[in-house]
């Protein structure tokens, strides 16, 4: 899929603060835009290891015993079960990809 603009790109709202348009979802592997509204958004472990590049906007995550601040130009990944906490001042748009693969051993 080719998108002209990220920031200007129709998304649909997938939640009430949140909101995304895939490329890919084929229930093992996630791939698109995602957006989320100032505020804080708390995921106490998720099963999928999950990278973004920040586009615009300024996220704070926190996690067990570490914090960093994100913004834009930023590429940063987080693995699964890994419990954090975003905090939003303003909107923050990704592209975003997130993997609930099982690797082989």
């Amino acid at each position: 899929m080719y998108v002209e603009n990220i920031l200007t790109a129709a998304l649909e709202s997938i939640g009430p603060r949140t909101f995304d348009l895939p490329f890919v979802d084929d229930g093992e592997l996630q791939i698109g835009i995602w957006e989320c509204t100032p505020g804080t958004l708390d995921e106490p472990t998720t099963d999928y290891d999950e990278s973004m590049f920040m586009v615009s906007g300024r996220v704070s995550v926190e996690g067990p015993g570490v914090a960093y601040d994100i913004s834009p130009g930023t590429l940063w990944a987080t693995p699964r079960h890994w419990p954090r906490s975003r905090r939003r001042a303003d909107p923050a748009r990704t592209s975003r990809s997130a993997c609930a693969c099982s690797w082989p051993a």
